[in-house]
């Protein structure tokens, strides 16, 4: 059999904020202009909590396959285990309050299990704009948290400060989409589904693969996908390999053919075919444009 070089990139995890070494909280105003067009090519991880408020700025957050318009006055509240990508046009100026904290500064917050569950249960209940009198009562808590964070930096009144607004918005996201929610059941499927695919993606290109995994029939797998991310599982799939393909072309120097047996095309004239169905032209031509 021949061997081919191990896939290698020198792109690390995305995080564009990092928490002190000391400390388990971040708050903070970033304002960045970006002069270029932008993509996070390769689906993302923080390793901590982070609560935006986008003040001005557009663009689209992928949060596990589900899209959200980025624009002012939105609140966006992604926790360690969800997959993002973000796109972001050129010449935009992008500005927005952040509130970073670590997993284990969830447990100092005192929360009821049903709101622990929320935080950190799917991300479009935490993803949603507010109109200006929401706008104004986030930023009130913003201007205290940041005024403890700034002078004394206690971490049991920041964890007081940081509940009372999880709460707050926890409140307001029941108001604003309670009744839309899709069926429990349908949220546990569409998690599982993808705790799956991002363990064997390489190896498992077809729904029929994700069926037998969970012991779902594929009308049950994609009514999950449909009603979390309006779109079937086999779209899904495509892209997660997708995403994986742009990161590698994007980030490594390895040939077409090597990304493509790495991520479990056996023949390297399907990686092209595949990846021009995706993007409408080859991968080469990706690379040479990117």
């Amino acid at each position: 059999m021949a061997r081919y070089k191990k896939i290698r990139t020198n792109a690390t995890v995305f995080s564009s904020e990092k928490l002190d070494a000391d400390t388990n909280v971040f708050v903070g105003k970033i304002k960045v202009f970006l002069d270029f067009n932008s993509q996070v090519l390769r689906p993302h991880q923080t390793d901590f909590y982070a609560l935006r408020f986008i003040l001005d700025g557009e663009g689209e957050l992928l949060i596990d396959h589900v899209s959200y318009p980025i624009q002012k006055n939105w609140i966006n509240f992604v926790s360690p285990d969800k997959i993002s990508v973000v796109s972001i046009p050129k010449e935009t100026t992008f500005e927005y309050l952040l509130i970073a904290f670590t997993p284990s500064f969830i447990d100092r917050m005192g929360f009821t299990e049903n709101i622990k569950s929320f935080i950190t249960g799917p991300a479009r209940k935490l993803n949603f704009l507010v109109d200006e009198d929401g706008s104004k009562s986030f930023k009130k808590y913003f201007e205290l948290i940041h005024y403890e964070y700034s002078q004394q930096k206690n971490e049991e009144i920041l964890a007081a400060l940081i509940r009372a607004l999880l709460i707050r918005i926890y409140s307001q996201s029941k108001e604003l989409i309670g009744q839309k929610a899709p069926n429990r059941s349908y949220d546990n499927i569409f998690r599982d589904f993808l705790s799956s695919l991002n363990l064997h993606f390489r190896s498992s290109h077809f729904v029929a693969d994700y069926v037998e995994m969970l012991q779902v029939s594929e009308k049950q797998l994609n009514r999950a996908c449909h009603s979390i991310a309006n779109k079937p599982a086999n779209k899904i799939i495509s892209e997660k390999l997708d995403f994986e393909a742009k990161r590698l072309l994007f980030h490594s120097s390895n040939s077409v053919k090597e990304i493509g047996f790495h991520l479990g095309f056996k023949d390297p004239a399907h990686f092209v075919k595949f990846f021009k169905k995706q993007n409408g032209m080859t991968p080469n031509h990706f690379r040479q444009n990117n």
